[in-house]
């Protein structure tokens, strides 16, 4: 491998960005869920270079990837199959939620006592299932969307760099790398409906990454509490018209706050990232 390749923002920020981009522009004439496509495109791509894609033994940073691949399969299956209204909004964030338990399963065989393992599932589930949920149910408005899974991604990337590994926020920084290519296409093209095939990986990556790096590593939970607001802060009033720039940016602003919030709390208690 080249050593431009090993480079740590290269594979974490330009790889899954351009080839986010390139999908996205190709694919953005494309109804949903396929003009998406560009988002599990760009991290696969990122994630081959950070991670590999040797599967066994199953990690929990290997689950994580799996899971999202999964995602996409039903996110795609979502969008094309589903009429149900509660179908589509119940089912993923359940999904989820067992994705969650799937991860986190070595921590839960060795906890002891049900109030102990409560206190550590449900709010792991919980979140993993209302950020899901939170997402999905913007679904018909791509701007705010695709601005609060930015905004997720930021968020547990930069907390999972300062409070957990070096390769948890790599994976965190190629989510938003890869979302953040769909912000600028939107800016320069245009609005338009990626689908679930965008939302539905990247959220369920932030969720799953954010309590992997609470349990598996040193990320204080209340690291996360603030992200949790980003879905209802993303629907706050914003002008409507041809022009995407202003409600991006608001947007933007909203929710860029909360995110800030996570990164702060990990850094005062976590200190210097571990690179």
């Amino acid at each position: 491998m080249s050593p431009w390749l090993d480079n740590v923002l290269v594979q974490s920020a330009v790889i899954p960005f351009v080839v986010a981009l390139i999908a996205g522009l190709a694919l953005r004439r494309a109804a949903a869920p396929w003009a998406g496509l560009g988002l599990p495109l760009g991290f696969a791509a990122a994630a081959y270079f950070i991670a590999g894609f040797q599967f066994l033994p199953l990690t929990s940073t290997r689950k994580i990837l799996l899971a999202a691949a999964g995602a996409v399969v039903v996110a795609v299956v979502l969008d094309t199959l589903a009429r149900d209204r509660r179908v589509r909004l119940w089912l993923p964030a359940l999904a989820a939620a067992a994705v969650a338990l799937w991860v986190l399963w070595p921590v839960v065989t060795r906890t002891e006592g049900a109030a102990a393992l409560a206190a550590m599932l449900l709010p792991a589930l919980g979140y993993t299932a209302w950020l899901i949920a939170g997402t999905d149910t913007l679904e018909s408005r791509p701007v705010r969307s695709v601005v609060a899974v930015l905004m997720l991604a930021v968020g547990t990337g930069v907390s999972a760099l300062l409070g957990a590994t070096a390769l948890m926020g790599q994976l965190g920084g190629a989510v938003a790398a890869a979302v953040g290519a769909y912000l600028l296409i939107f800016l320069w093209r245009g609005e338009f409906a990626p689908g679930r095939t965008l939302t539905l990986p990247a959220t369920l990556l932030c969720a799953l990454l954010g309590i992997a790096a609470v349990h598996f590593a040193r990320l204080p939970w209340y690291s996360l509490a603030p992200l949790t607001l980003i879905p209802l802060l993303v629907r706050l009033p914003v002008p409507q018209g041809r022009n995407h720039f202003i409600p991006i940016v608001l947007a933007a602003l909203y929710t860029l706050p909360a995110a800030a919030a996570a990164i702060l709390i990990t850094l005062a208690v976590a200190g210097a990232p571990p690179i």
